[in-house]
């Protein structure tokens, strides 16, 4: 197991800050984290999905200390690659990015939570349209932020 976790490797990051919402995708091969059944390990599928949210809240956040409080995943179906994207996307509407917004402008500490898909996908950079899409697997994350004490 400590294995296909360890080969993970991100092919890609981006993240935006756009007019309606901010988002993290991150885009890894599915090859080096395959189980005895073809598809992705579901550890593997685990640490993606927390990474992605994970660097969205640190790069919002940039000022706070952020970890990981509580993460709860379901998997729907079989991860199948040949690449996975994980989506993180908060809109500006929400109340977790007015959430963010506070603790951002407050410089206090708090709890973030926020929601984290995982897709099969044929290449990196290609992205879904959360609409149409069905997502294989979708985590749920509770991230603890404090002001870093060097700032």
């Amino acid at each position: 197991m400590n294995n296909s976790v360890e080969a993970m490797r991100i092919a890609n990051i981006e993240i935006q800050n756009e007019e309606q919402c901010i988002f993290c995708n991150v885009w890894i091969p599915i090859e080096p984290i395959t189980n005895q059944h073809g598809s992705a390990f579901g550890g593997s599928i685990y640490s993606l999905a927390l990474i992605t949210g994970w660097s969205l809240i640190s790069a919002e956040l940039s000022d706070h200390l952020a970890v990981i409080q509580e993460a709860n995943i379901k998997y729907k179906r079989p991860v199948i690659g040949p690449f996975l994207l994980a989506k993180c996307i908060v809109q500006r509407s929400s109340e977790e990015y007015s959430n963010i917004l506070k603790l951002k402008n407050e410089k206090i500490k708090g709890k973030v939570n926020i929601e984290i898909k995982v897709y099969s996908v044929k290449a990196v950079i290609q992205d879904v349209n959360e609409s149409t899409a069905e997502a294989e697997a979708i985590m749920t994350a509770k991230f603890h932020a404090a002001p870093c004490a060097f700032h």
